[in-house]
């Protein structure tokens, strides 16, 4: 089991707090000191893909297409009990290049479902998602369909990222790669060992280096998920003494959500807790969390994102010792690390990092700096968006537009993009040609915009993003009420970026 340290927003929680007052007899009134509040499981769902441009997406964050069911029947290359299904990817590439390259590792990771088998004879097919840079190098595996236990998952996951792909012609490239370990007529004589023959621990001691998002990390629809999610709320606030125990030290109150990945057996694989903005109390959590067992899982693995409460519901907070690829936003500049970056004109080039990019706006941000940011990390796996207010950390926005979010073969040309675009003085929403700009003070309006959108939605064919448009001439602070406005009307999915006009499909 791990637990992934720092992935749809939240639904509108509810308050479930109130003061203790109490009646005269106490001294006219006098209200008592109010009570920490108990941790409260608000509910529990599938979780809902990273926002993208393509209309479709199935897996998450690496968006590749499904074949059929998920599976290419012919027989492809084998390695003794290994074989590897039909490689497709989402960007050009030479896939029987990548094949020839798979081939050569199938002898070690047939050690890694070797090392794993219970039994004489065992059959099982996953599929893995890796993502490949301009140099053939893979600079993530993404994730795993069909999920066996953990260490083996990390072993195979290994073993694809010291392959060497060819060159993706775009650039880069997200490969699917179909695996199937078969020991039915073959010699099991090897025996039960771990990785290379002895016993390892998950990295960092089962805490992974995944920053937080509020989606789906890896995985796509599950039948029966709906099911999951259910039989997960009731796991989870079992451990409510245990969730209690994480604010010991603290008086930390607001909204939280936990990722949580649910393998074929019912077991957590992964989990990853965020949106408190204390690192200490989700780390706690996770880890309260990591030895869940739902009672109902389906065949294959899924995610699930509970959203819990304590005290009064708050909106989302981001952690800035997560593990985040950070660049922050002043008035005037950006910086990464000790490197600045004014506004010049010119895009940037992008920094490179496997990592989840974490953009930190100062309420003055203008729109032409969140602009310079999102071009700077445009080859991060995803970016979240938050904005500084008085609060002690960064208020969460949205999710960025980066070159993962990016038009694929997944796009439905006929799908509309419901669009809020945020100027200076206006806020404009649009769906395909129909456009409607309002003041940007006027709330009542803004958010009547939004509800609109949703209900048009219902007899429109849209995407499953929401696209928040931001003018040079804006500044993020105005942002989060046009954000919040879109998520209470429903669209869980919001991208930012900042040339989205009213669009239909790719």
């Amino acid at each position: 089991m791990a637990v992934r340290r720092r992935s749809p927003i939240g639904a509108r929680l509810a308050s479930v707090a109130s003061a203790l007052v109490c009646g005269g007899a106490c001294g006219g009134g006098a209200e008592f000191p109010r009570r920490l509040e108990r941790v409260q499981v608000v509910a529990c769902r599938p979780a809902l893909p990273t926002p993208s441009l393509a209309a479709v997406a199935t897996t998450g964050r690496g968006r590749i297409q499904l074949v059929g069911n998920g599976w290419d029947s012919a027989a492809g290359v084998s390695h003794a009990a290994m074989m590897i299904g039909r490689i497709t990817s989402d960007n050009p590439i030479d896939t029987d290049g990548a094949e020839r390259a798979v081939k050569r590792a199938l002898p070690a990771l047939e050690m890694c479902f070797r090392s794993r088998q219970q039994a004489a004879v065992w059959k099982f097919a996953a599929g893995w998602v890796v993502q490949v840079g301009r140099s053939g190098q893979v600079t993530r595996v993404v994730g795993v369909e069909n999920v066996l236990d953990a260490a083996t998952n990390v072993c195979a996951s290994g073993v694809l990222k010291e392959i060497e792909f060819p060159i993706p012609t775009a650039g880069r490239a997200s490969l699917r790669i179909p695996l199937v370990f078969d020991s039915s007529g073959v010699s099991t004589r090897a025996s039960v060992v771990d990785f290379d023959g002895e016993q390892r621990d998950l990295p960092g001691n089962g805490v992974a280096a995944e920053p937080w998002t509020p989606f789906a990390n890896q995985y796509g629809d599950v039948p029966g998920a709906e099911g999951i999610a259910q039989a997960t709320a009731t796991a989870v606030a079992d451990r409510i003494p245990a969730l209690e125990g994480c604010f010991a030290a603290t008086q930390a109150m607001g909204s939280l959500r936990a990722v949580i990945q649910v393998d074929g057996s019912g077991g957590v694989t992964a989990i990853s807790a965020g949106g408190l903005g204390d690192g200490a109390v989700e780390t706690c959590v996770e880890r309260a969390l990591v030895t869940l067992h739902v009672a109902a899982p389906a065949a294959t693995a899924t995610e699930i994102a509970c959203d819990l409460a304590r005290g009064d519901a708050k909106p989302w907070h981001v952690s800035l010792d997560d593990g985040y690829e950070l660049v922050t936003a002043s008035r005037t500049e950006l910086h990464h690390g000790d490197v600045r970056l004014a506004n010049e004109g010119s895009e940037p080039e992008p920094i490179e990092t496997e990592r989840t990019a974490l953009i930190v706006l100062d309420a003055d941000t203008p729109g032409s700096l969140i602009s310079l940011a999102l071009s700077w990390v445009n080859r991060a796996s995803t970016a979240v968006i938050a904005v500084r207010t008085e609060e002690p950390t960064p208020r969460y926005l949205a999710m960025g537009r980066t070159a993962l979010t990016e038009s694929s073969v997944l796009g439905d040309p006929d799908a509309v993009f419901p669009t809020l675009r945020v100027g200076a003085k206006t806020v404009t929403a649009c769906l395909g040609r129909a456009a409607q700009a309002a003041p940007l003070t006027d709330l009542a309006a803004v958010s009547g915009f939004a509800t609109k959108l949703a209900e048009k939605c219902k007899t429109v064919h849209c995407a499953g993003t929401l696209l928040l448009s931001v003018d040079a001439d804006a500044v993020a602070a105005a942002l989060l009420d046009v954000a919040a406005s879109a998520r209470r009307a429903g669209f869980q999915r919001v991208l930012l970026g900042t040339d989205a006009a009213c669009r239909t499909g790719q």
